[in-house]
């Protein structure tokens, strides 16, 4: 497997169950706006906050 390809999945990983729990929050209505969004994720890379 390429490097990329190890990456990828490394990235899906750390990054997939952040998406499902933020498309959960929208469809309960916890989320709504770009800004909550941006709060769970943060603005700029490095910035996630738990």
């Amino acid at each position: 497997m390429s490097e990329t390809g190890v990456l990828g999945i490394a990235l899906q990983k750390r990054v997939g169950p952040m998406i499902e729990a933020a498309k959960r929050d929208i469809r309960d209505g916890k989320l709504r706006t770009l800004d909550d969004i941006k709060r769970i994720f943060g603005s700029d890379p490095g910035d996630h906050q738990t």
